[in-house]
């Protein structure tokens, strides 16, 4: 199971997202946070429906297409800033228990950084234990054997390609 462009359109859309409600709507960093996560979720739902009958290496060149194409629409349509982005968006502000934590510069981004990559190493971990864990585990070993065994090759496919998007976005 080969998802890594499609990945990127999830990770853009997200922070396409969050970007444009900060910017727009005057969002704080946990509501754009969450934005970015709904919408990966729903972009990774239409993409995976269309794309769960292909495998392995159509399943890349599909998912690869699609991401030129989303590259060509930020870079091309006004409302998404055109090539230049978005631009004016506010330092990030994560008001938690009465402090905030930011991001107007580097330093302050590693903490934020550091327990993002600390809360996917933890997914992760707890992913490969999961029972879907183990459904895609045998998926991508033996798709044929999965399926004989009972396991929805397809619906097991969507769902990781769906619990996976969010990662990418945030």
């Amino acid at each position: 199971m080969l998802f890594r462009s499609g990945h990127t359109i999830f990770w853009a859309a997200g922070g396409y997202a969050a970007a444009m409600l900060a910017v727009n709507a005057g969002w704080n960093g946990w509501a754009t946070a969450a934005a970015a996560i709904v919408v990966s979720v729903v972009l990774a739902t239409v993409l995976g429906l269309i794309t769960l009958r292909t495998r392995e290496f159509v399943f890349s060149l599909v998912t690869y297409a699609a991401a030129v194409v989303a590259m060509e629409i930020a870079f091309n349509w006004s409302f998404l800033g055109g090539s230049d982005g978005i631009v004016g968006v506010p330092p990030l502000a994560l008001p938690f228990f009465g402090k905030s934590f930011g991001g107007a510069g580097n330093a302050e981004l590693w903490t934020i950084a550091w327990l993002l990559l600390m809360g996917t190493l933890l997914f992760t971990h707890r992913f490969r234990r999961s029972r879907l864990g183990t459904a895609a585990l045998m998926v991508q070993m033996n798709p044929d054997l999965a399926t004989a065994l009972g396991v929805d090759a397809k619906r097991v496919r969507l769902a990781v390609f769906v619990a996976s998007a969010p990662i990418s976005a945030l």
